[in-house]
């Protein structure tokens, strides 16, 4: 009996996706530090550094977390082009709901316009997770 309940343990941590065993951070000026090195990464260009920080904290499967990253690097040769370099991000909202709720919003700052970045944590019992982020240029919806 105790051999199948460490296959199963042990099955469960290597299927692909899952979602259940995430990284999971300590503090909330850990999620900070994480949240503000990935929008560095990935306003500077290296999208692939700043995902990798993020991918082992994310409270949803991998299979989306890496459909995410490849929309995001198809879309930024077109903010490039629609809104010209990049030239710095800042942190714009910085959010706390109760005590298990936590949300960073982030400007990936071009020459003409910006990219509206949000970044939604999650506390649960083992510490924080990225529960949701996702991206636009909506930035008249920030006021």
């Amino acid at each position: 009996m105790k051999n199948w309940i460490a296959a199963l343990v042990v099955a469960l941590l290597l299927v692909p996706g899952s979602s259940a065993f995430a990284g999971s951070l300590e503090s909330l000026s850990d999620v900070k530090a994480l949240t503000d090195s990935a929008m560095k990464d990935i306003s500077g260009g290296k999208i692939d550094a700043g995902f990798e920080a993020l991918k082992p904290h994310v409270g949803f499967s991998q299979e989306q977390f890496g459909e995410f990253k490849a929309h995001v690097a198809d879309q930024m040769p077109q903010v490039e082009t629609h809104m010209g370099k990049n030239v710095g991000y800042e942190l714009v909202e910085d959010k706390e709901l109760g005590t298990s709720l936590y949300r960073a919003v982030y400007l990936q700052k071009q020459e003409t316009s910006a990219l509206v970045w949000y970044f939604t944590f999650y506390k649960g019992a083992d510490g924080w997770t990225l529960n949701d982020f996702d991206f636009n240029d909506h930035i008249k919806d920030l006021f």
